[in-house]
């Protein structure tokens, strides 16, 4: 199913987790690299799928990625444990690019798949280049959504956060959540009509 094949899984988060993370901002605030490294390890697959899904599939999602990638670790002295980190990040990504979005006037021009891979026997090859059109094509439809609705399309279907994770992480209420998603839902149920993996995929609403 495609949702297994969309990266970013949402973390689980022990108390011992807490006092780690904490300690690793704090030391990345104060300008140690390493601890700068292993952030940027642990949330760039993370950061750049929301990029990817926000920006519906345009070509500028990296960009946006590297920018939410700087605005975190010059946030990371403001981190203090009270969520994960990744779910901290997560809000930091989707408010830095929802302010590009909104800075751009878009043209239709979308990422290409690469096709770096074609004509190869190599089967993992073959799989990554099967893995990365099929992400490539479910941003595409993401695309024709508001970008409020986007957003929490995205973190609901991409990442798995609750209503009330991502009611809290775009400052707002669970209402407005649960209406973005069903208006989500439909619009792309109609997009979807021959396709019954990604109509699956979308599936009913969760609490």
């Amino acid at each position: 199913m495609i949702l297994h094949m969309i990266p970013g899984e949402k973390a689980s988060f022990r108390s011992a987790d807490k006092e780690a993370d904490v300690g690793m901002m704090s030391l990345a605030a104060s300008g140690y690299k390493s601890a700068q490294r292993q952030i940027v390890d642990r949330l760039l697959n993370r950061v750049r799928s929301t990029a990817l899904y926000l920006a519906g599939g345009h070509h500028d999602a990296e960009d946006y990625a590297q920018m939410a990638i700087i605005e975190i670790l010059k946030s990371a002295g403001s981190y203090r444990g009270e969520s994960t980190l990744e779910s901290w990040a997560q809000k930091i990504t989707v408010r830095t690019v929802m302010r590009q979005i909104k800075k751009r006037r878009w043209r239709g021009q979308f990422m290409v798949v690469s096709e770096e891979y074609e004509g190869t026997t190599d089967d993992s090859a073959e799989m990554e280049l099967s893995r990365r059109r099929a992400l490539q094509r479910v941003a595409l439809l993401f695309g024709d959504l508001k970008p409020g609705v986007r957003a929490v399309m995205t973190m609901k279907l991409v990442h798995g956060y609750s209503i009330s994770e991502i009611a809290q992480m775009l400052d707002t209420n669970e209402h407005n959540v649960r209406y973005r998603l069903r208006v989500g839902r439909q619009k792309l149920r109609r997009r979807l009509k021959n396709d019954p993996v990604l109509r699956e995929w979308i599936g009913e609403e969760r609490q």
